[in-house]
């Protein structure tokens, strides 16, 4: 937890990312919490760079044509750093592939039966 404490005294830090097992252990060091992480009692990641306002994640300069670039949120499902990469010839692509992929798997081991991807996708798209 010395490190949450090294990162609280940097001025300029907007946000960072929090992983397991570190999720529950660093509840206590927060300024405050969402009604969310209150409920679960654990802490994500920041949403940080999901709105057009948010400052810049990247440097826009080190997109290279030949970068693929990934975001892995899915709303929206195009964030500044995706229009970013898509200017600078980036191949860009969400997390929208990756949610359906992790809730098909679910839906696999619950049901026991073969996932409708073509439909859970439709839904998916709809919603995004």
């Amino acid at each position: 937890m010395d490190a949450v404490r090294g990162l609280r005294a940097m001025e300029n830090l907007l946000g960072t990312n929090v992983t397991v097992p570190h999720k529950q252990a660093v509840v206590p060091l927060m300024d405050r919490l969402t009604p969310e992480a209150e409920t679960l009692g654990a802490v994500n990641t920041t949403s940080l760079g999901l709105r057009v306002t948010d400052p810049s994640l990247t440097d826009e300069v080190g997109l290279l044509p030949s970068t693929a670039v990934v975001d892995l949120t899915y709303q929206p499902a195009e964030t500044p750093l995706l229009a970013a990469a898509r200017r600078r010839g980036c191949r860009a692509v969400n997390g929208l592939g990756m949610l359906l992929h992790q809730s098909a798997l679910d839906f696999e081991r619950w049901t026991g039966r073969p996932a409708p991807l073509d439909a859970m996708r439709t839904a998916l798209e709809r919603s995004a």
